[in-house]
């Protein structure tokens, strides 16, 4: 139940923001257009104190209150109790967050990571050429080009914009196999919708260049999460 508080009721509050937290400041990792955010200015702001956090480091926390039946097993190991944690999660970027037990406290400690911005490895020959599709949308001046700096994350196939990356990619690759009805939702929707209509399609029809998309969001997340076990 909803509990309603004063501002004199609150002694402290954490934010935990998407971005790498230095010196208590954070600016968000995909929201360029915003600003820095301070825990000094908001504590002078609200007169508490405000600390900031990772986001993943906050969710990362949550893993150590899951009960069993919170858990779903997708491939049966020998858990410890005491093992490392990591947590893992797509939205408009790839977050990352890990846990490790602490014997002198007791207790586990969250760490952030940004990890979701190493190097995507391809494992498929259209894998391959997916990567090398997408360097080109977002760095064109480095088509056929050997430039270095232009590299291809994990988060441009694993997130919302990764969706809209690789369906692209797809429906260019194999004009044929578009299915009309769905690309024009697609391309009607705004930018921010376009990842909602990708997945509501393609998980209806998992065959579709849709299904196929999620198919590749699913694989990428799934090769992610072994690589950091």
């Amino acid at each position: 139940e909803a509990k309603i508080v004063s501002a004199a009721d609150v002694k402290s509050a954490a934010f935990a923001i998407a971005g790498p937290v230095y010196n208590g400041s954070v600016r968000f990792t995909n929201l360029k257009e915003w600003g820095e955010i301070s825990a000094a200015e908001l504590t002078k702001t609200f007169g508490f104190q405000v600390d900031i956090i990772n986001d993943f480091v906050g969710l990362s926390q949550g893993l150590v209150t899951l009960q069993d039946s919170d858990l779903v097993t997708l491939h049966k190991g020998e858990p410890t109790s005491t093992g490392t944690k990591f947590c893992i999660g797509a939205g408009t970027g790839l977050g990352e967050g890990y846990l490790t037990y602490n014997n002198e406290l007791g207790e586990y400690e969250a760490f952030a990571s940004e990890g979701g911005h190493a190097d995507f490895v391809p494992r498929t020959m259209e894998h391959l050429e997916m990567a090398h599709w997408i360097r080109g949308q977002i760095y064109p001046d480095t088509i056929g080009k050997e430039d270095l700096s232009a590299r291809i994350s994990v988060e441009r196939i694993c997130s919302g914009g990764g969706l809209i990356n690789t369906y692209e990619f797809l429906r260019q690759r194999y004009p044929d196999e578009v299915n009309a009805e769905y690309d024009v939702e697609y391309e009607a929707a705004s930018f921010k919708e376009k990842p909602a209509v990708i997945s509501r399609r393609g998980m209806k029809d998992i065959e579709s260049l849709m299904g196929r998309t999620i198919k590749t969001f699913l694989f990428v997340l799934g090769t992610e999460v072994a690589n950091a076990a």
